[in-house]
């Protein structure tokens, strides 16, 4: 974005194009500005993510597998979701809010929390 109305800025305002709307150029030039800075964002990312991933490539590899299991897990051990209701709401279901070792901890035992709630439920019915 700094790039783009650093260019923008030297461009005079008389050989900047109207298009036949007549639009003002300084509008003109915001909205290309802005245009720039989308673009920045959207190729920001994109260029910032290849660049971790060829620096990275060991580390991507244990990352990946690390990954793979702890989502493995995660399915493993999550609550079965037909057990809830509105007084029993599933918790978390995908484990999104898991940050820490300690957290997982607490996923898991609201987790069992949930499937006792539920099971004494059916059991009921």
């Amino acid at each position: 974005m700094v790039s783009g109305a650093t260019y923008l800025s030297t461009i005079p305002l008389g050989e900047i194009p109207d298009f036949g709307t007549g639009i003002d150029p300084m509008f003109t030039i915001s909205a290309c500005v802005l245009v720039c800075g989308a673009l920045g964002f959207t190729a920001g990312g994109i260029f910032g993510r290849t660049l971790w991933k060829l620096m990275n490539r060991r580390e991507l590899t244990r990352m990946d597998i690390k990954e793979k299991v702890y989502f493995e897990h995660i399915q493993n051990n999550r609550s079965d979701p037909r057990l809830s209701s509105y007084r029993n709401p599933l918790p978390d279901y995908y484990g999104e809010r898991v940050t820490s070792v300690k957290g997982y901890r607490t996923w898991l035992k609201k987790q069992r929390i949930h499937e006792s709630k539920g099971m004494s439920k059916a059991d009921l019915d």
